[in-house]
């Protein structure tokens, strides 16, 4: 048997359209998200869930209650699965970071490990923090199927570490909103069968 975790980043939200850095601000889903969460659900409608986990931030708890709820499941909320704070860079666009501290977020960019957001947090942290609230949902879910809302930042931390890669890789995984990734456990070790799939989103 194998615990599969399915790790699955929020809807969209205003702030997404808008290329807003949200972070750590409580943003809630657009009505396009809404949607989005919705066929998120009927893709998981004859899956088998045990329990699904949601960060404590409105958008992912929202994506996560709208396809537990066709499975009679409560969610669970796991701050550590929060995304990154960035700082003084929350609920500025990217236009706007890039005319007012253009060498920084060039710097970041290129270097999410070692250069850090104006007063945030760096990818260090936010990946320490991820791994410690999915190892507390792995160990508790042994050989079950666990839905784990977060987001972009908080899922592309976790990947690079199941797929053995330093976090300077961060940039390199897509996260799209709804964006489906699948982790299977055997003995612990991990394999990764499903990377940003949004099938769920074709017409």
């Amino acid at each position: 048997m194998a615990t599969e975790i399915i790790l699955v980043r929020h809807g969209e939200t205003l702030w997404n359209k808008e290329s807003r850095f949200q972070g750590s601000a409580d943003v809630k889903l657009s009505s396009d998200g809404v949607k989005q969460a919705e066929r998120l659900a009927e893709r998981f409608a004859d899956f088998r869930l045990d329990m699904v986990y949601a960060s404590d931030l409105q958008r992912a708890a929202k994506t996560a209650e709208i396809v537990a709820d066709q499975h009679g499941i409560n969610i669970n909320t796991e701050a550590k699965l929060r995304e990154a704070n960035f700082g003084v860079w929350e609920g500025l666009t990217f236009e706007e970071i890039k005319e007012r501290d253009g060498e920084k977020l060039d710097a970041w960019l290129k270097d999410p490990v070692t250069v850090q957001t104006p007063e945030g947090e760096n990818f260090e942290e936010v990946q320490k923090r991820a791994k410690e609230g999915l190892n507390r949902i792995k160990t508790k879910h042994e050989d079950e199927q666990v839905l784990v809302v977060a987001h972009g930042g908080t899922i592309r931390a976790l990947l690079v570490d199941l797929l053995g890669m330093p976090l300077s890789n961060f940039w390199r995984i897509q996260q799209d909103n709804t964006a489906v990734n699948i982790v299977k456990f055997y003995d612990g070790d991990p394999i990764v069968s499903l990377i940003n799939c949004t099938q769920h989103l074709r017409e």
